[in-house]
């Protein structure tokens, strides 16, 4: 979320994303939304420090490969719209019919439920995230976003960027693995 991203730019002295404002710690009334314009490095800096911060190894705190991405979308969808691994999901379940990211967790068309273990949000149609792998220069971009209007798109296929790529729609999450 933005205010978790906040809390690492103020102790690593770190300057805002774009469009943050440099008198407060996030943009206003965007403390659970989640953070976006914010680089590959800048993502994997930010895992880093998450790692140092709980005392894990620095390996354990990393950015979802798209193996990891589709694992996880193996879950129930809350409101009944199918299978989130289908082609046509995206369209059957309305996704990318925002304007602009929502808060985290506020959704329940973009919540996917795993019997016994408990449910992970916003992985389909709240912003695009960064992943670990690279093709040639660029990084992988996985799951949709608000800005993805194609009815056919896809949010099981990889997306490639340049690292450096700070977009509005873009943002990430990271996979915590002990003992890695």
């Amino acid at each position: 979320t933005c205010e978790h991203y906040s809390n690492y730019l103020q102790a690593m002295l770190e300057p805002p994303p774009p469009g943050w404002p440099l008198n407060r710690p996030y943009p206003l009334g965007k403390s659970n939304f989640p953070v976006t314009n914010v680089t590959w490095p800048e993502a994997m800096k930010f895992c880093l420090w998450v790692a140092q911060q709980n005392g894990w190894p620095a390996n354990s705190v990393r950015l979802p490969t798209l193996a990891e991405y589709k694992r996880a979308t193996r879950g129930v969808t809350i409101r009944g719209h199918g299978n989130p691994q289908a082609p046509d999901y995206w369209d059957l379940a309305r996704l990318g019919r925002e304007d602009q990211p929502y808060p985290v967790t506020s959704r329940g068309w973009d919540c996917i439920r795993f019997p016994n273990l408990g449910q992970m949000y916003d992985a389909l149609g709240n912003v695009a995230e960064w992943g670990s792998e690279q093709q040639g220069e660029a990084r992988e971009a996985l799951g949709g976003s608000y800005n993805d209007k194609d009815r056919n798109f896809n949010p099981m296929e990889a997306r490639w960027l340049p690292p450096s790529s700070r977009l509005p729609w873009l943002g990430f999450r990271y996979v915590h693995g002990l003992g890695q």
